[in-house]
């Protein structure tokens, strides 16, 4: 999460052996729940799991009953937002992301990692 060039969190958060829908899902649950919990009311989202985003954008619907409670709580933080948006990136745009979440699966399931960084971003 980038609040500005200069300062930014990187979050980990171990979630056990799931689905890629399950674990892109809860992500951006918790990356919704931790920005409103640093006041970042403004967002913009960024992510390479095109099927979240769409339902994210109300472009299709979730119908795994599994999921729709998790994407019922995302819609429920959305609407606490001034502006927010989510936008569709290719992986390879998302070097950075992809290795965080790589690193993550090392993480025991419900285990945080936030590391705060103040300098000059370094974008890849």
């Amino acid at each position: 999460m980038y609040l500005s060039d200069q300062h930014h969190f990187k979050v980990k958060l171990g979630l056990g052996g799931a689905t890629n829908n399950y674990v892109e899902l809860i992500t951006l649950r918790h990356l919704l729940h931790f920005s409103l919990g640093h006041d970042c009311i403004n967002l913009q989202i960024y992510g390479d799991s095109k099927i979240i985003i769409n339902w994210f954008n109300n472009i299709t619907s979730c119908h795994a009953h599994t999921l729709r409670n998790i994407l019922d709580e995302v819609v429920i933080f959305k609407s606490q937002f001034n502006s927010i948006s989510c936008h569709h990136i290719y992986r390879e745009h998302n070097k950075s992301v992809d290795r965080l979440s790589k690193e993550a699966t090392l993480l025991p399931k419900g285990q945080w990692m936030i590391q705060e960084q103040r300098g000059i971003a370094q974008y890849q």
